[in-house]
């Protein structure tokens, strides 16, 4: 119940206040979207131009699913790392792998905000199935990862996608069994096509979770910040994309995509003539920031002039050496006497260690945990009666 309630608290403040709200960031943010990073991304990802991967020059000739898409599994990897973040690979089966990054949130690391696509396709080229996707995810993690956002964000490419939606499937029953709290999903399948130039675009969602929602904040966006499209909400929405297995799973989602419903979708679709030059170059633009601007209004949270974070206190907590080990020691400073838990958590959200949990007096208090981990970057939590902190942490052995 906690991914229904928090996000249907967050999108309901949200909605009720949008229309008289404006953030000059979000505004800086969209104008800030690249065309010239978006159409670099999908010439090199369908195959137009070379580009370094682990060091040697190279063409990604195809992304099919079972000729062999590992090239384009390590470029979208290297770009995520270029952003910061950990480039996980989740190996769900043999030859198929979903990449995602997480930017960790500040204030509340273990819920998330996901923008997501395929970069599986059927053929070669395949511009706007999806590198049209893939490029908007790449460009929201390049403009995201240099900002602080109290909320963590997604950044995923799933494989398989044309056979089945088999990335996305696996990843939103792994997400399920944790209980992984993403709060919402924004999936990005073709967005470069807009054959009458009408500027229109659809929102697809269903009664999920807060679905229906999430469309309707997405089309205040739209207008909030005069992106200049044409959104039109498809509900019930199509199930042939990667926003369907979250749906099965209650998560809130949503897909962006050209006219799909509306007799404007591209007339090479599942064909090599899936090419760039085929791109409406405005729509493709507008289309991102849209998607961008949407995601980044989500993960700032504080867009609806409400209070959303926990009140301040003279509480603390820190550790050294960091990054250790095995063992740190943990200092912690109460300012009234509390019931204290401490708990890790890894870049998925999942506990990976229960620290310390009890009662500790007002005053300062020293703990030296024993704590195994595998080498990365996790999130202390420490929760007190009135206040949750975070701390970023490492482990290298």
């Amino acid at each position: 119940m906690k991914k229904i309630y928090i996000l249907g608290v967050l999108l309901t403040a949200i909605l009720s206040t949008h229309s008289q709200s404006f953030e000059t960031d979000i505004e800086t943010l969209i104008s800030e979207v690249s065309i010239d990073s978006l159409l670099s991304n999908v010439r090199i990802l369908s195959g137009e131009d070379s580009v370094y991967i682990n060091g040697e020059k190279t063409l990604i000739e195809h992304r099919v699913a079972g000729w062999g898409n590992s090239l384009a599994e390590d470029y979208l990897a290297e770009r995520l790392e270029a952003c910061g973040m950990q480039a996980v690979r989740q190996n769900y089966s043999s030859g198929a792998t979903n990449v995602f990054g997480t930017l960790q949130g500040s204030v509340y690391p273990e819920q998330y905000y996901m923008i997501c696509a395929h970069y599986d396709a059927v053929t070669y080229y395949a511009a706007d199935d999806n590198a049209s996707g893939c490029a908007t995810v790449l460009e929201a993690a390049r403009l995201l990862s240099e900002e602080s956002f109290p909320y963590s964000v997604i950044f995923a490419f799933w494989d398989e996608e044309e056979i089945g939606l088999f990335g996305s499937s696996y990843y939103a029953n792994y997400a399920d069994n944790f209980g992984i709290n993403i709060d919402a999903v924004i999936n990005i399948d073709m967005i470069a096509w807009d054959g009458n130039n009408d500027g229109l675009i659809e929102i697809h969602t269903k009664p999920v979770n807060q679905s229906v929602s999430l469309a309707n904040f997405m089309q205040n966006i739209n207008e909030t910040y005069a992106v200049g499209l044409m959104p039109s909400i498809k509900n019930p929405g199509t199930t042939a994309s990667d926003h369907s297995p979250f749906w099965n799973h209650n998560y809130s989602a949503i897909l962006l995509i050209e006219g799909y419903y509306s007799n404007d979708f591209n007339p090479y679709y599942h064909t090599t003539g899936d090419r760039i030059n085929h791109f409406n170059i405005s729509y493709f633009h507008k289309s991102a920031q849209l998607a961008i601007g949407s995601l980044a209004s989500l993960a700032m949270a504080n867009i609806t002039g409400t209070e959303q974070f926990e009140t301040t206190t003279n509480n603390t907590i820190t550790n050294y050496p960091n990054p250790f080990r095995c063992q740190t020691t943990i200092d912690i400073n109460l300012s009234e006497n509390s019931e204290v838990s401490i708990v890790i958590i890894d870049q998925l959200g999942r506990k990976v260690s229960d620290v310390y949990n009890g009662k500790l007096a007002k005053g300062t208090h020293q703990i030296q945990p024993d704590i195994y981990l595998e080498n990365g970057y996790y999130h202390m939590i420490m929760q007190t009666s009135d206040e949750r902190l975070t701390r970023k942490i490492a482990v290298v052995k």
